[in-house]
């Protein structure tokens, strides 16, 4: 059993490093090809699946995967920065607004019509609220650490729409953990009633009250956490991602939780050694959830009605998020193709999409075969994200992008500015956003 979870594992690790250069070469982020190298690596042949992944290997594989995903979602909730909020309050929330309540509205009306076809799958006991509002959050999902990395590769760090992208989609992110944590509180209680919401209400008090003043106090603004407290950090994120799965949430929604919470350097921004030790440890583990995932799909099992619901939630999503954000944009004072560029960025799902479908599959809101369409419709999305870019003439990673910027963090020192002007010409972005160069 040992034996055949190191041959597993070395498989996704090894098929995993193998998809980095060929990401790189035709325009796609890094994590894309991790995120369709796992999924593929679990759509293998049946033989070969059960050779490289045997029944009694899943679990411990499980097992593992949930671990990477609790790491990598502390190191997301540590990231999120929502102080672009503070100078550029109209575009980025019209944005966040209309990238949200779109496809929360058409993903509503999708749950509502798939309940009454009995297409949603839903466990019994699950009512139709939870069932459909889960439908709704699936559709209205930015997933950031994708987006992040292409805004960093594709060199929008420091233009406006990257800005304005970034801002919202950390606004998308929090709201969406919230809708989608009462989602599954809402199906998981009702099939166990009991004393869970009080339970939860202490347990945020806990986080709010006796856990931030502490971190604050061990970790003061100003001084550098070091590598050496990362041991302690996962220490309470694992028990806070324990915490919330004893009270019948996904574990992640914990370590989201904590992550929030940390103490950040005096500019905001999280404490670059600790966040990458923790996110190296994740990252390590994450590729298994790609596996984990794929193995649950199983596209051979989906019929015709299934393919049919596929093309329907893929229109559905993508004029909801790409057309929402986009029009949302253009009335925050975005030129056309800045905005354009931001609704592009925004259709991105991928890893997230994945973890927020994984929770609610967990708790039956929807089926196996719901599911895979909606697997699907997460990779469909991420993987046009790049295409679509390149077709608005951003230029695609190793294309010799003159203004590339490896390595450094996604915020924008300098006004942001429409995407290809000059460095240093801010004022002409006035009269081509109408926003003075700060919506």
């Amino acid at each position: 059993m040992a034996t055949a979870a190191i041959l597993g594992t070395g498989a996704v690790t090894s098929l995993t490093v193998l998809a980095a250069p060929v990401c790189r070469r035709i325009g796609q982020p890094v994590v894309v090809g991790q995120l369709v190298a796992g999924v593929g690596l679990g759509l293998l042949p049946g033989r070969l699946t059960a050779v490289l992944f045997p029944a009694e290997v899943l679990p411990f594989l499980n097992v593992m995967a949930q671990l990477g995903l609790v790491l990598f979602l502390f190191s997301v909730g540590y990231e999120l920065d929502l102080r672009f909020l503070r100078t550029r309050q109209r575009a980025v929330l019209l944005v966040s607004a209309g990238s949200l309540l779109v496809p929360l509205a058409l993903g509503g009306v999708l749950g509502w019509v798939l309940w009454d076809a009995g297409l949603l799958g839903s466990a019994p006991g699950v009512r139709a609220g939870p069932a459909v509002l889960f439908t709704a959050v699936a559709l209205s999902i930015t997933a950031v650490p994708v987006l992040a990395g292409i805004v960093r590769e594709r060199a929008l760090t420091a233009s406006l729409p990257g800005v304005v992208a970034l801002a919202s989609a950390g606004v998308i992110d929090a709201i969406g953990w919230l809708l989608l944590a009462a989602a599954v509180a809402a199906a998981t209680t009702g099939r166990q009633p009991g004393g869970r919401s009080a339970a939860f209400a202490g347990y945020l008090l806990v986080l709010v009250l006796v856990l931030r003043p502490a971190l604050r106090r061990w970790m003061p603004p100003g001084r550098p956490a070091g590598r050496e407290r990362a041991p302690v950090v996962v220490a309470l994120v694992l028990a806070s991602a324990w915490c919330t799965a004893q009270l019948g949430l996904h574990p992640v929604f914990g370590a989201l939780a904590v992550g929030v919470l940390m103490p950040r350097d005096r500019d905001g921004s999280p404490d670059r050694d600790l966040r990458h030790a923790v996110e190296q440890a994740g990252s390590a583990l994450l590729p298994l959830f790609f596996v984990v995932t794929g193995l649950s799909v199983r596209i051979g099992r989906l019929d015709g009605a299934d393919w049919l619901v596929l093309g329907v939630v893929l229109l559905l999503a993508t004029a909801g998020k790409l057309g929402g954000a986009t029009l949302a944009a253009r009335l925050g004072g975005l030129g056309r193709r800045d905005s354009l560029i931001v609704g592009t960025l925004l259709n991105t799902r991928g890893l997230t999409e994945l973890i927020a479908l994984n929770a609610g599959w967990s708790a039956g809101l929807i089926g196996r075969h719901l599911y895979g369409v909606l697997v699907l419709m997460a990779l469909v999305t991420t993987v046009l994200t790049g295409p679509l870019l390149t077709r608005l003439g951003v230029p695609s990673p190793g294309r010799g992008h003159p203004h590339r910027q490896r390595g450094r963090r996604l915020t924008a020192p300098a006004p942001p500015r429409a995407y290809g002007e000059p460095r240093g010409s801010g004022g002409g972005n006035a009269s081509r956003t109408g926003s003075g160069g700060a919506p």
